[in-house]
């Protein structure tokens, strides 16, 4: 084994390491993340419904179907972790992938024919890892928590993943200037994209300001009803499709793990998991239409979602104006309101 390789897993280590001599229980956690989205929840429970406008474009009635090929280019690009929930760990499925890939193919196909995520597939074992090394780790705000699916749950949501992302590209559905998660883009686009602007402001002799948003708990707060209304009305999700994302979000549950204590199931209401391959896509749908309040008011932009953190470059703009306008456009996400009403 190379020296880089050991690096980098011992990088990887120290990253998502929870110090086993944690002062907190595995009901601390629960606990304090429940009420966290509670919190946030509740503070805009008063906040109109979201006006989601219908756009046009062309539907998205069923998935197409995926071939052995297909789910063995996705187990190849798979890591090799293994959830707790696995009947085998992912090593040795993919030592087994001969005999294996048509049972995983004939089981991902029956699930988007049908339309329904299976239920076995909807619990997720939650880990809280720190956000950073540096922070303190007797800090229930330190960690971050991050959701272990099982391995053919990953499998199922790459595979309608790709066919979402693929419909979205084709119909140009996503934002312009979203940088996370999209072919050829990344953090990089976004960082060209804030330095010309930035630039070209200075060249016109204008006044810029920068405001970063921090959006907190983004992933957990997601509503589901809500979500579902926009992939339907902003993304043309329809019939069998549609089916399979309402089974994908409805009766999940989670059952929080700190080294040897596992807290009982937990059944979710809202939230796209954090750590899925969905989660991500998932987001980005669901707040793709925020670049709009942003327009109206011809100010300059910027996204990027990284793991629970989406940035917005604004420049030439009166903040207590465009922050009250953007509160009242994007009541549906909680912790934009929450984290923005105390500078409004």
């Amino acid at each position: 084994m190379t020296f880089e390789l050991l690096t980098l897993k011992l990088v990887r280590f120290i990253v998502h390491y929870t110090p086993s001599s944690s002062p907190h229980t595995v009901q601390d956690f629960v606990t304090f993340f429940g009420r966290k989205v509670e919190d946030i929840r509740t503070a805009t429970a008063a906040a109109p419904s979201p006006d989601i406008e219908v756009r046009s474009t062309t539907a998205l009635r069923y998935f197409s179907p995926v071939s052995c090929k297909e789910v063995t280019s996705i187990l190849a690009r798979t890591p090799s972790k293994s959830c707790l929930l696995d009947p085998m760990p992912t090593w040795l499925v993919k030592k087994m992938q001969e005999v294996l890939v048509p049972v995983i193919c004939n089981l991902c196909n029956a699930s988007l024919q049908h339309g329904i995520f299976p239920t076995s597939l909807k619990q997720a074992i939650v880990l809280p890892r720190l956000k950073k090394t540096t922070l303190d780790p007797c800090s229930l705000a330190s960690y971050r928590p991050i959701s272990n699916l099982t391995l053919i749950s990953k499998v199922v949501e790459r595979i309608v993943t790709s066919r979402l992302v693929r419909h979205a590209e084709e119909n140009q559905l996503f934002p312009v200037r979203h940088s996370s998660y999209r072919r050829s883009h990344s953090t990089e686009t976004a960082m060209l994209c804030v330095h010309n602007d930035l630039v070209r402001a200075v060249d016109n002799k204008e006044v810029t300001a920068l405001v970063l948003l921090d959006l907190s708990s983004a992933f957990d707060t997601v509503d589901h009803s809500t979500m579902l209304t926009v992939l339907h009305r902003r993304f043309g999700v329809e019939e069998s499709a549609m089916d399979w994302f309402t089974s994908y979000l409805s009766d999940r549950t989670q059952t929080f793990r700190l080294n040897d204590q596992m807290s009982s199931s937990i059944p979710l209401t809202c939230s796209v998991p954090q750590g899925s391959v969905l989660g991500p896509i998932s987001f980005i749908s669901y707040t793709h239409d925020v670049p709009l309040v942003f327009q109206r008011h011809h100010v300059n932009y910027c996204q990027v979602v990284r793991r629970t953190l989406r940035y917005m470059y604004v420049s030439d703009l009166c903040i207590p104006c465009i922050c009250n306008s953007y509160l009242r456009a994007t009541a549906r996400q909680p912790s934009l309101a929450s984290g923005y009403s105390g500078h409004a």
